[in-house]
């Protein structure tokens, strides 16, 4: 499963960082074809990477801004995180 959406809310979800980096570049290129607007402040990154900390999600853009690593996030009422 590549993306799972309920509305105007979507999860992406990719097994390697390099395929969501492929992912949030076509999101972004359909943006741009469609004239669809996605808002990257409002984007959380979860990445499970076996609570290493290594920093493996750094360096994720979404339309030219930083999406910053977080250890949870709500998605329609569900609370999602790396520790739970």
């Amino acid at each position: 499963m590549g993306c799972m959406g309920y509305a105007d809310d979507v999860i992406i979800i990719r097994p390697t960082v390099t395929a969501l980096k492929i992912m949030i570049q076509i999101v972004d290129k359909f943006g741009e074809e469609y004239n669809v607007k996605f808002n990257p402040d409002k984007c959380k990154l979860l990445c499970y990477n076996n609570g290493t900390g290594d920093g493996i999600c750094r360096g994720i853009t979404h339309n030219g801004v930083y999406i910053s690593a977080e250890q949870s996030a709500s998605h329609l009422g569900n609370t999602l995180g790396t520790n739970l």
